[in-house]
């Protein structure tokens, strides 16, 4: 019951930062974005019990997302943590020097 509770505060917080975009008076530009977000929190509360890691990293993957459309200068801060989470899974952190090159790579390139 607490997933329902934590995915409506999320939805009220997505809904809330897109208000305050520029792009609200175009519901075509906003509510993919919030969708996208909302999906990211969503995956990360259903995998939070049998896998936290990876329910980490999609929960920083969600706030990212949503810190770029409030903050222009993070706006594909979000990749970075999405490449994390594709080679490190099931795992925070990455097991080998090319995993970690690659997750240094990803946050780089954000």
């Amino acid at each position: 019951m607490a997933r329902w509770g934590a995915l409506v505060v999320a939805a009220a917080a997505g809904l809330a930062i897109e208000r305050g975009s520029d792009s609200w008076s175009e519901p075509v530009l906003w509510v993919p974005d919030l969708v996208v977000g909302l999906v990211l929190v969503g995956a990360c509360l259903v995998v939070w019990t049998r896998q936290p890691a990876t329910s980490a990293l999609l929960g920083l993957a969600a706030g990212a997302w949503f810190l770029g459309t409030l903050w222009p200068a993070a706006l594909f801060l979000h990749v970075g943590v999405i490449v994390h989470l594709l080679v490190t899974p099931p795992a925070w952190r990455p097991r080998s020097p090319l995993e970690t090159c690659a997750v240094l790579a990803g946050y780089g390139a954000a």
